[in-house]
């Protein structure tokens, strides 16, 4: 018969070495049970509890784990099935606690040498980071220290977060969780078979090789990548323009503008559009007849911009009169909100870009390229709202290296379009972004049109849609190159019922973006005729006046995709546009 030592709480607290309102935490917490109490002011603890409390307080001190994680190792520990793998996960945590650096710092230190707010709170949420309590200071220490400090200097040396968004490192713990996952299965298969009564000191010799070999094996894998050319063009130049380095063929998909975060743009024009309240006369006191297309009523001659110019229809000429200019700034003070989706496996966040006194404006929905954020699409996204339209720029939830899920990234745009309650909302985006466009106008019976900026298909995916959609469609191209996939976009296009296409001369992928990132200038390449500020106009012109004729809030936009309307012979006789 088995008797039970009980100590009171001042004895167990004594012989534990633990304060009593750590060990009163531990007990709420479920790392300890509850103790035996003879009355409502006297309780006693098990004294076999003793050597799990100092197990604790030693878990926490040396490697610094959350409670939840400790109590996982101890009911491990407790599992007398399992010695020898109770022995490598004790040798592993003290090796590691060993070799991890000591320092503690408080969350005002870190902040006052740089590390930002919101980028804390996201590690503390992603447990990258794991927050201390000493007395009323907020500390961290020892990695998270070291890890903190190094996000701070590279925000100093000038990697600002849309360069290197924070959120990228929950890719990296991903990654990193699977290799953990391997390399505790090769101690399980390999050493704890063989290694008999030395399974302690082998397990610290591979603990030890382990963290130097990983670091050791990612600079021997990444360098000979970046020292060669091709491997770079093929491999590294697609993730920084914004698309999937697995797409190699296929139609591309998806026609989107992308707008996105910042302001790059102030609203001076003087030239008012045609709102989708207001009539001709309203637009034209004179009351001359605009030679502007409807979806509904077409004029003569405004069949796809793909058609050749001089065998067009067109009866515009004298007697249309030329719209406003749509690569200037629009009329419309901008405001920008941001804000954020509750999706099905994501939360998304976004940015609105509104015209300050149309808030009821329609809706363009504006995604980013692969490995790109939202901020890429700032510039469009204020550039249209200028011109009457509402501007949504998501991050895409599935638009990483890790997590490369273009089907999904379109489902997430329907997803988002209908919890922004848009009934009828345009997609647009730019390259990946462009495919995503494509599968949610696909997928949303709502859809009012399409618009791509230089769309990139992947596996198939946009040609596949392509063929079912009838929505008013528009791809604006850049030159055929390999960031853009040799311009795989176009065959998507092209298989749609109702779809202009046209290229932009000499414009490149990076082209497309506004502002472009920090690693897209590797897809440029010298220009002949057309300067950059010439292209980027262009672009804005073209993109502008697709979307705000499309959805009504400008019908003289149908001049810039018309053949042989005004603006449309404008930019071709100035060589800047030209049919794929």
């Amino acid at each position: 018969m088995t008797t039970t030592t009980r100590l009171k709480m001042s004895r167990f607290a004594e012989a534990s070495g633990v304060p009593i309102p750590t060990i009163k935490h531990y007990v709420r917490a479920g790392l300890l049970p509850a103790p035996h109490r003879t009355s409502k002011t006297m309780a006693y603890y098990d004294a076999a509890l003793v050597p799990r409390v100092k197990a604790i307080k030693r878990l926490q001190e040396t490697l610094h784990l959350p409670l939840a994680v400790i109590g996982q190792v101890l009911d491990r520990i407790d599992d007398e099935e399992m010695p020898n793998e109770r022995a490598i996960e004790v040798t592993i945590a003290r090796v590691l606690g060993e070799l991890a650096p000591r320092e503690t710092v408080t969350r005002k230190q870190l902040i006052a040498n740089g590390v930002d707010k919101r980028e804390l709170a996201l590690f503390e949420s992603l447990q990258i980071v794991t927050p201390q309590k000493q007395g009323r200071e907020v500390t961290y220490v020892g990695d998270d220290v070291v890890l903190l400090r190094l996000l701070a200097e590279s925000r100093r040396a000038g990697l600002s977060p849309s360069m290197l968004p924070p959120e990228i490192l929950s890719s990296y713990v991903a990654a990193l969780r699977e290799l953990v996952r391997v390399e505790l299965q090769m101690f399980r298969v390999g050493v704890v078979p063989l290694a008999g009564g030395d399974i302690g000191r082998l397990t610290e010799v591979a603990t030890t090789l382990s963290e130097r070999l990983v670091v050791l094996l990612r600079r021997k894998l990444l360098l000979p990548t970046l020292r060669t050319l091709m491997v770079l063009v093929v491999m590294i130049l697609p993730l920084a323009c914004g698309d999937d380095p697995s797409t190699t063929d296929g139609g591309g998909t998806s026609t989107n503008a992308s707008a996105d975060d910042d302001d790059t743009s102030t609203p001076t024009s003087p030239t008012s559009p045609t709102g989708p309240d207001e009539t001709a006369d309203d637009a034209d006191p004179s009351g001359t007849s605009q030679a502007a297309t409807t979806e509904g009523d077409e004029a003569p001659g405004s069949t796809d911009a793909t058609a050749d110019a001089t065998t067009s229809d067109a009866t515009t000429g004298d007697d249309e009169r030329m719209g406003p200019d749509f690569r200037e700034p629009g009329p419309h003070v901008v405001d920008t909100t941001p804000g954020s989706a509750d999706l099905p496996g994501c939360a998304m966040d976004y940015d609105v870009f509104t015209p300050r006194d149309r808030p009821d404006a329609p809706t363009v929905v504006l995604a980013h390229g692969f490995m790109g954020t939202r901020a890429s699409m700032a510039g469009w996204a204020e550039h249209y709202a200028s011109w009457g339209l509402r501007v949504v720029t998501p991050n895409l939830c599935h638009a990483t290296f890790f997590d490369p899920d273009h089907a999904q990234n379109g489902i997430d745009l329907v997803a988002l379009a209908s919890a922004l309650e848009l009934a009828t909302p345009t997609y647009a985006g730019y390259s990946a972004g462009g495919l995503a466009a494509v599968l949610a106008a696909a997928n949303d019976a709502g859809t009012l049109a399409l618009f791509g900026l230089d769309m990139v298909d992947n596996a198939g995916l946009g040609l596949a849609a392509a063929d079912g959609l009838a929505v008013p469609a528009a791809d604006l191209l850049a030159e055929p190159a390999m960031c853009n996939s040799s311009g795989n976009g176009d065959d998507v296009f092209t298989a749609m019922a109702d779809a202009h296409r046209l290229r932009v001369v000499e414009a490149d992928h990076c082209d497309y973006q506004n502002p472009p990132d920090a690693f897209c200038g590797t897809c440029s390449a010298p220009n002949d005729a057309q300067t950059p500020e010439d292209i980027r106009a262009t672009i804005l012109g073209l993109s502008t006046a697709f979307l705000v004729w499309r959805t009504g809030v400008d019908d003289t936009g149908s001049q810039w995709w018309t053949p042989g309307s005004s603006w449309y012979a404008t930019l071709a006789d100035a060589g800047q546009i030209a049919v794929p």
